[in-house]
């Protein structure tokens, strides 16, 4: 079984296999566009701007657009989740477990309803066994530190 670590910041998502070493770094935005009533999305990541102008598709930040909150837009997240986890992941059968860690500076830390979220976005994208990581120590660690961490949770 495949250990995940997805690094959430309002402006990027960060999901590397621990197993594999795969990682996957962009922008974490979609572009998206209406069809017969339907969302489609055209773009994630790194070509979602040149998709919005190639389309006039729509930018979504799903964690970028509410001061207040760390999810603005569920389903939007839901999708650049499993598209990050695919991504590193490629064709498994067999559900990985994730460590979800959230950068975004929130007053009073993660409440228990974003760790709910949290939670759900990870498997929605076929993670088990998730851990969310909101230990402010760790926000201060070095690669090299967080991956010793990492290797005992």
């Amino acid at each position: 079984m495949a250990k995940l670590y997805i690094r959430i910041s309002p402006e990027r998502i960060y999901a590397k296999n621990l197993d594999s070493g795969a990682v996957f770094d962009e922008p974490a935005l979609l572009a998206v566009s209406e069809a017969g009533g339907r969302k489609l999305i055209v773009a994630v990541g790194n070509t979602v701007a040149a998709a919005c102008a190639e389309t006039g598709a729509v930018r979504i930040a799903p964690f970028d657009t509410h001061s207040r909150v760390l999810v603005d837009d569920f389903d939007s997240a839901a999708a650049i989740f499993k598209y990050a986890v695919k991504q590193i992941t490629g064709r498994s059968f067999i559900a990985p477990s994730a460590i979800v860690h959230v950068t975004k500076p929130l007053a009073g830390g993660l409440s228990a309803i974003e760790k709910r979220a949290l939670q759900e976005l990870a498997q929605s994208a076929g993670a088990r066994n998730i851990k969310i990581l909101d230990d402010p120590a760790v926000a201060g660690y070095t690669p090299g530190q967080l991956e010793e961490y990492l290797k005992r949770i």
